[in-house]
């Protein structure tokens, strides 16, 4: 009997240890309203621990509890929420990176049945690559018009399912904020025909958009394609076009990222992809450099070798996929690497 209570105590012991291991979570806000349309009150909170990791979730009468937010590593720089004048959700949040520049967000969020949506946001930026880049928007996904920098503007998105990557935010970002950094031209004979075309990056903050010029065919445009920021192009050994950028997985990892397009089967394609190796997480790992041949379905993650099944898709493919979900199309998983979403 006695080696019973033992027991007990050593489980209640360790239990206990267990348990302050654990972080301490404080909320920081909390707001009330009928977010779920039900007639009844609903809560959703913003806790962050002391490690700094903040989540929000909703308590919703329809769907019990709803994680909106969470993972999201941050020094609270004007991080908040409140209800906005229709009674809808309003996060804020900002960052300010030396290398990147600063900017402000704040995303009005809708539930919807299944998840919450962005439908409207407010942002104010400075282009760390780009200083003449600054400015301010307020976008209705709604209605898919707003205004920057007190000029009218439109663009073909709508409200989507709001998550703390690229999937959400940074395409209306991008509709906000005009490209302005210098375009890259290239020439060359990259339709294999004999004649000379041309191929015209126009990076901006957020996305770029890729115009591709051949005899075979009208000039095509492709937007928004390659999300990210730092967008360079140039030509490789082979003569095939390379694209590079900063690319974001999620909201605080970042990686250099190329694309090699290349002229196959009437359409251009990107036949390859290559990210860098890059530091997530906290305390940091380290993530390999990743290089995948789609031509071949050969890639090496590390060192080692795999095969994928992924194909070279088209640049149409990829800049549909990109409007679609604000995505990077054909990320192999074994390259690994934090989800976007």
């Amino acid at each position: 009997m006695l080696a019973f209570w033992v027991l007990v105590a050593a489980q209640a012991m360790s239990s206990a240890d267990q348990q302050s291991d654990l972080p301490e979570v404080e909320i920081r806000e909390e707001i009330v309203g009928d977010f779920d349309n039900d007639g009844t009150q609903d809560i959703v909170r913003l806790t962050m621990d002391d490690e700094g990791w903040v989540r929000i979730t909703a308590e919703l009468s329809s769907a019990g509890l709803v994680e909106i937010h969470s993972d999201h590593r941050s020094s609270g720089s004007g991080l908040g929420i409140e209800t906005s004048e229709d009674g809808l959700i309003r996060y804020h949040y900002s960052s300010n990176v030396a290398s990147r520049g600063n900017w402000a967000n704040a995303d009005t969020l809708e539930y919807r049945g299944d998840a919450f949506y962005i439908v409207h946001r407010t942002t104010s930026w400075r282009d760390g690559n780009n200083p003449s880049n600054r400015g301010e928007c307020d976008f209705d996904l709604r209605t898919g018009e707003g205004v920057r920098n007190g000029v009218e503007v439109s663009a073909d998105i709508k409200p989507r399912r709001w998550s703390p990557s690229t999937a959400s935010g940074d395409l209306v970002s991008a509709a906000c904020r005009e490209f302005v950094q210098d375009d890259v031209v290239l020439s060359g004979g990259f339709d294999g025909d004999g004649s000379d075309d041309r191929v015209t990056l126009d990076g901006g903050s957020f996305a770029a958009s890729l115009t591709i010029e051949t005899s075979r065919n009208d000039p095509q445009r492709y937007s928004p394609i390659f999300i990210g920021s730092g967008h360079e192009m140039a030509l490789t050994s082979h003569g095939s076009i390379q694209v590079s950028w900063w690319h974001s997985f999620g909201p605080v990892n970042h990686a250099p990222m190329t694309a090699t397009i290349a002229y196959r089967d009437g359409a251009f394609r990107v036949a390859g992809l290559t990210r860098e190796a890059m530091q997530v997480g906290y305390p940091v790992t380290v993530i390999p450099r990743c290089d995948v041949n789609f031509l071949t379905g050969r890639g090496e993650m590390g060192g080692e070798s795999f095969t994928t099944d992924l194909p070279a898709i088209t640049l149409e493919e990829m800049a549909a996929h990109a409007l679609e979900t604000g995505e990077l199309a054909n990320y192999p998983p074994q390259c690994g690497g934090p989800a976007e979403d």
